[in-house]
């Protein structure tokens, strides 16, 4: 009697209350996380810095003058591919979360070969 119980009354219980548990602690889905590498005028991409690491993402629209400037960026970070994110609460942009990195150095770089200081010199010697 014993293995019928257990077999139909607390195993159906027990998963149900472990079901139950998972759904309420599902993580959210903005995340919070401070720019710490962008280079508004020449490069469209940007390094975020969140609680999990760095996150390399690439500014789709080009929304330069939204993007200079700006701290604080809110929305879905740690999903790759396009999303929507909240910069500094008052404007939003679309980017293309591309990259996750633990380490500092290894995110710097990616952005530091994505990213590469336009050479003055060199489109002035091609001009002549």
């Amino acid at each position: 009697m014993r293995w019928i119980a257990l077999a139909f009354i607390v195993w159906p219980a027990a998963f149900a209350v472990t079901l139950a548990g998972l759904t309420w602690t599902a993580p959210p889905t903005e995340y919070t996380g401070q720019i710490v590498l962008e280079r508004a005028p020449y490069c469209d991409f940007l390094v975020v810095q969140t609680p999990l690491g760095y996150v390399t993402a690439v500014d789709l629209a080009g929304n330069r003058v939204v993007l200079a400037g700006a701290r604080q960026v809110t929305g879905d970070l740690y999903r790759k591919g396009r999303q929507r994110l909240s910069v500094d609460a008052i404007a939003t942009m679309e980017v293309l979360v591309s990259h996750f990195d633990t380490d500092w150095m290894r995110a710097r770089s990616r952005f530091d070969g994505e990213c590469q200081l336009p050479d003055i010199a060199a489109d002035f010697v091609a001009s002549y």
